[in-house]
């Protein structure tokens, strides 16, 4: 890949994208906040402009700040606007969409809607692609984008590494699909300094872009989803949820004051136990719901743990991270975290039987593949390697079959092994709704950089993807004296 080509201003980045694409400029850019609303509106205006060219906006969730409509409304709004909004620029073809006087070079096509936002506006409700978020980049790639363009981060120590930061689920699918088919297409991102930098999947080297716009000018405020109040019926709700809520289970939260409601109850079961079920004891829960309680949920603190699985990611979960209740690992290998689930490999003390375990799920053969993934996941140390159906421990020369089955040759302890699993997460999700709070948090978290964390991205002010990192580096067993190597 060549280095990208920098850019300072918006107006000659858009003529740059123009000139390599053509007139069907198709523009795709991520749900929420990862807009580079700069760019965005260059290329709006050069459309605009110029009736010769054809542009389609592909994206979702297009933020717009509230406008008040009489002077009340305005005296009592700005002080929060400013507040929250500040120089946060807005998306220009919004005011046109919404007064039906798009050019009609343009169009604009969103899967997702802030509900009831188009209510009366034909021209967007006809344009809506009605796509289930798992196929949103499939979705967005047949409508024939070729311009995908993204907000980033840079790296806190430079060095040319960027983080996709709070949208690193969708773009490097979609970036695939366009590399796989052969498709002309341009990749184009916008560098905002105060958008958090996350790690795991969410890097990339800066290789990866075609055009990179920065300029410390377009640094605008970054703004997140307002909290509404939690009425009492939202915490009603919430406590009887959170009694159905399984110890070691997992968890999916969404936004809004009913998703806080069971978020306080969850904190209320660990932490004030006695008054949580107290309370379900009042309100008759207890007595009428025993049964249902005992088969899916449960009333005690949790001892084991929550596991997060969210498309939206809301500071929910950091609360409940926070409380000691988000803390279950999951491992990406089914086969190893079924033995996990069923009690018998302790991720946090692994031992060569664990090979049994595989084999017996029917992982009889470990390939390069499955090695990766293992090693990846913290069985094996990151200076083994695998050879030609061996795993060489370093500077390790002695040979075993690739069957996992116990062999007289393999050491008990050999010094390939590491000493517990790595990778491991308590939640995944694809983009989020949280508050700055997360922001402030992920930047005093003293792990928050550990290369081991599998996550797409850590916490940002608004749209992003948490997990919590292992509790060690991956593959930290301290060296052996003793070369050697043992079966795969």
């Amino acid at each position: 890949m060549s280095s990208p080509q920098p850019f300072t201003d918006p107006a000659a980045c858009a003529e740059e994208i123009i000139r390599r694409v053509g007139p069907d400029i198709r523009l795709a850019m991520p749900l929420g906040l990862g807009k580079p609303v700069q760019l965005a509106n260059a290329l709006y205006a050069r459309a605009k402009a110029d009736p010769s060219l054809q542009l389609t906006i592909l994206t979702a969730l297009s933020l717009e700040k509230p406008q008040p409509q009489h002077p009340l409304e305005k005296a009592l709004l700005s002080p929060f606007l400013e507040r929250v909004f500040g120089d946060s620029p807005a998306l220009d073809y919004l005011p046109d969409l919404r007064q039906g006087c798009l050019p009609a070079n343009v169009q604009i096509k969103e899967f997702f809607f802030p509900p009831g936002s188009m209510l009366g506006l034909p021209q967007a409700q006809q344009n809506y692609v009605s796509s289930n978020y798992t196929h949103a980049a499939r979705d967005v790639f047949a409508q024939g984008a070729n311009v995908v363009a993204q907000l980033i981060a840079p790296h806190p120590e430079g060095g040319g590494r960027y983080s996709l930061s709070c949208n690193p689920d969708t773009g490097p699918e979609l970036l695939q699909m366009l590399r796989d088919s052969g498709r002309a297409h341009v990749v184009a991102a916008q560098v905002h300094a105060e958008l958090p930098y996350m790690a795991g999947e969410a890097e990339v080297e800066a290789e990866e872009f075609d055009l990179i716009l920065a300029d410390p000018k377009l640094n605008t405020r970054l703004f997140s989803t307002p909290k509404q109040p939690v009425g009492t019926a939202d915490f009603a709700l919430g406590l009887h949820a959170a009694a159905l809520v399984r110890d070691g289970g997992t968890l999916q939260l969404g936004i809004g004051a009913l998703g806080d409601a069971v978020v306080h109850a969850l904190l209320l079961r660990q932490q004030h136990n006695t008054e949580f079920q107290a309370l379900l004891h009042e309100r008759g829960v207890l007595q009428e719901q025993a049964e249902l309680i005992s088969e899916v949920g449960g009333v005690a603190p949790f001892s084991q743990g929550l596991y997060g699985a969210t498309e939206m990611f809301t500071d929910g979960f950091l609360h409940l991270y926070q409380g000691g209740i988000l803390r279950r690992k999951v491992y990406g290998d089914a086969h190893l975290q079924a033995l996990i689930n069923r009690g018998e490999v302790d991720p946090e003390a692994l031992r060569p039987e664990v090979l049994d375990g595989l084999e017996a799920l029917g992982e009889r053969v470990i390939r390069s593949e499955e090695f990766a993934t293992l090693q990846r996941h913290g069985l094996f140390r990151d200076d083994c390697r695998y050879e030609l159906g061996h795993i060489i421990a370093p500077m390790g020369s002695a040979s075993w079959p690739i069957w996992p089955s116990p062999s007289p040759g393999r050491p008990s302890k050999p010094s390939a092994w590491a000493p517990a699993c790595a990778m491991g997460c308590c939640c995944m999700g694809g983009f989020s709704s949280a508050r700055t709070a997360c922001t402030r948090a992920y930047a005093t978290c003293p792990r928050r950089r550990e290369r081991c964390s599998p996550c797409r991205a850590w916490p940002a002010s608004t749209s992003w993807t948490w997990t919590h990192p292992c509790t060690r580096p991956k593959g930290c067993m301290p060296a052996l004296s003793t070369a050697e190597s043992w079966p795969a």
